[in-house]
C-alpha cells in the first residue's frame, strides 16, 4: 500500500521523468504489490527511490529527503518488537467516510445508529493506540493529523453522553495540555481546528484554553504574533473555542473583544462574500454578551441573509436569535415566513433545533413580549393546510416533537424530572422565562403543532413505508411518556387550557 501511494504521488507530481532511473522491478512492485509481499516491496521501492532522488537531483535534495525515502521500508515492514501502529491518515479517511455516509444516507446510516456508534468507538480506540505510541518525542509529528481527527469526531452525529465515552478526545486533550511543543508544531489550521473541536466536545478547560491562547499570540520571527496570519476560517474555529474564554481569563478579554469587532465590522463584507457570515454571527453570539448596538447590527445582517439561506442554515437562525436576544418583530415575521416554506426540507435534527430554540426566543418590546413558538406553530399549520405534507415530512415532525424531552434546555430552574415542563418552565426570577403565561404559551404552541401532525397523519398512512410507520409509532410513544401535562392538567397542580 505504501508503494502504490508513493508511486501514484510521484506520477501525479510529474516527477517520473527525473526518476527515470527507477528500476523496472521497483516500478512493478509499486504498482502491483500484494499484502503478503509488502515488506519486500517497500524495501525495494524505498531503496530505489532514495537512490533515484540522489542521482536525479544531486546536491539539491537534502539528505533528510533521501533518508525519508529510504525509510519507507523501515516504516512499512512489521517488527516483532514494534507491531504496526494505526496510520493517522487511514483513520482520517475512515472518519471522513463515516461523516459522508451519515450526511448522504449511505451504508453506515442505513445500518442504524448502533452501527454508527460502534464504528466511532473502534476509530477512537485505534486513535488512542496511535496517540499512546506517539507520546513523547514523536508527539509533535503526530499531533497534526490527530487534531483533524478530533475535529471529525466533534462533527459526528453523536449524543453528548456517547461523546463522553470516547477515550481518544480526553487523551488528546491531556497530551496537548502537557506538551507545549506539540501545540507549537501544529499548523494554523490544525491549531484552530483543535481549539474549536475541544469546545464542541466540552473538553476545553481553563488550563488548555490558556495554552492555546498563548500559542496563538506567540511572537514569531519578525515581531508579528502568530494569530496575525490566521485566515477567516481559522478565526471562526478559534472563536468557537472562545465561548468561555472571557469568564476563565478576564485579563485577556481584549483578545475576544478584538475578534468580535473583526467578525462583526471589519471583515463583514469578506465573510458575506465567502458565505461565512451566518457562522460568524453564531460565533459572536456565543463569545460575549452583546450591546444594544451590536444587537441592531446583527438584526440587520440576519435580515439581509434570510433569502439566501438553505433549509439547514435557516434552522439555525432561531437559535441565533434566542442566544443573541434579537426581539425585533420584523425579523421574527421574516424568519417565520421562511420557515413556513422550509418545513418539508428539514430533517429531524434540524426540526428539534428549531423547536428547542423557539421555545426560548421571546419577541416584542419589553413588557409586551411573547413566545415565538406560537408564530412558528401557526406557520406550520398554515403551510400544511395550503398543501398536504408528504408522509416523510409528517413522520419527521412527529419524531422531532417526541424528542423534546430528550433535548432539555439549560435554564435557571430546569425541571429535575427532565420532562417538557423543564423545557418550558423556568420560573419567575433570576433571568428565566418570567411569568407562567410564557410557559403556557409554549404549551399551546407545541400542542397545536402536535395536533397538526396528528391531523395530517391518517391521509398519509397508506403511502408510508414500514420503517416510517414504525418511527411514527415510536414518536407517539415518546410524546405519551414525555408530555405528561397533556393528561394531568398541566403538571405540578397547574391547570392547562391547551386545546388537546
Amino acid at each position: 500500500g505504501v508503494c502504490r501511494r508513493c508511486y501514484a504521488a510521484l506520477e501525479a507530481a510529474a516527477l517520473r521523468g527525473p526518476l527515470g532511473a527507477l528500476p523496472a522491478e521497483a516500478r512493478s512492485l509499486g504498482r502491483r504489490a500484494s499484502p503478503s509481499a509488502a515488506p519486500a516491496a517497500a524495501a525495494a521501492f524505498g531503496s530505489a527511490l532514495g537512490s533515484a532522488f540522489g542521482s536525479a537531483f544531486g546536491g539539491r535534495v537534502g539528505g533528510g529527503a533521501v533518508a525519508a525515502a529510504r525509510a519507507v521500508s523501515s516504516a512499512s515492514a512489521p517488527s516483532e518488537a514494534h507491531p504496526p501502529a494505526p496510520d493517522a491518515f487511514q483513520l482520517l479517511t475512515e472518519a471522513a467516510r463515516l461523516l459522508r455516509a451519515r450526511s448522504t444516507g449511505g451504508d453506515v446510516a442505513a445500518a442504524g445508529g448502533s452501527a454508527d456508534w460502534e464504528a466511532w468507538c473502534a476509530l477512537s480506540d485505534r486513535a488512542s493506540t496511535l496517540l499512546r505510541l506517539a507520546a513523547g518525542a514523536a508527539m509533535p509529528a503526530a499531533a497534526g493529523p490527530l487534531a483533524r481527527l478530533l475535529d471529525a469526531i466533534a462533527q459526528a452525529d453523536l449524543h453528548p453522553s456517547q461523546r463522553a465515552m470516547l477515550a481518544f478526545p480526553k487523551a488528546f486533550r491531556r497530551e496537548l495540555a502537557s506538551s507545549q511543543e506539540a501545540l507549537a508544531q501544529l499548523s494554523d489550521d490544525e491549531l484552530c481546528l483543535a481549539w474549536g473541536a475541544l469546545d464542541r466536545l466540552q473538553l476545553l478547560d481553563k488550563q488548555t484554553s490558556l495554552h492555546l491562547y498563548k500559542v496563538a499570540v506567540s511572537v514569531e520571527t519578525g515581531g508579528a504574533q502568530r494569530c496575525s496570519r490566521f485566515s477567516l476560517r481559522n478565526w471562526l474555529h478559534a472563536g468557537t473555542g472562545l465561548r468561555e474564554f472571557m469568564k476563565y481569563h478576564p485579563l485577556y478579554m481584549e483578545f475576544s473583544e478584538a475578534l468580535v469587532l473583526r467578525l462583526l465590522v471589519e471583515r463583514s463584507a469578506d465573510l458575506q462574500r465567502r458565505g461565512l457570515q451566518l457562522e460568524a454571527l453564531h460565533v459572536v453570539s456565543r463569545m460575549t454578551r452583546l450591546s444594544s448596538r451590536q444587537v441592531h447590527r446583527i438584526t440587520a445582517q440576519v435580515l439581509a441573509l434570510l433569502p439566501s439561506l438553505s433549509p439547514p442554515e435557516l434552522a439555525t437562525v432561531p437559535k441565533l436569535c434566542a442566544r443573541a436576544g434579537l426581539q425585533d418583530e420584523g425579523l421574527f415575521a421574516s424568519v417565520t415566513e421562511q420557515l413556513g416554506s422550509a418545513w418539508a426540507f428539514l430533517d429531524v435534527r434540524d426540526l428539534v433545533s428549531v423547536w428547542r430554540s423557539v421555545l426560548r426566543w421571546r419577541v416584542g418590546p419589553p413588557g409586551l413580549q411573547r413566545s415565538s413558538a406560537q408564530g412558528v406553530s401557526e406557520a406550520l399549520m398554515a403551510s400544511w393546510s395550503a398543501s398536504p405534507p408528504p408522509a416523510a415530512a409528517v413522520v419527521r415532525q412527529l419524531r422531532a416533537l417526541g424528542r423534546l424531552d430528550a433535548t432539555q434546555l439549560r435554564g435557571p430552574k430546569a425541571d429535575a424530572q427532565g420532562g417538557l415542563g423543564g423545557l418550558l418552565d423556568f420560573g419567575g426570577g433570576g433571568g428565566g422565562w418570567g411569568e407562567e403565561a410564557a410557559a403556557e404559551e409554549g404549551r399551546r404552541a407545541v400542542t397545536r403543532a402536535l395536533s397538526a401532525c396528528l391531523a395530517a397523519l391518517p391521509p398519509t398512512l397508506p403511502s408510508m413505508q414500514a420503517s416510517e410507520l414504525l418511527l411514527a409509532v415510536n414518536a407517539l410513544g415518546q410524546v405519551a411518556r414525555a408530555w405528561s401535562w397533556l393528561s394531568s392538567g398541566g403538571g405540578g397542580g397547574r391547570s392547562s387550557t391547551a386545546p388537546f
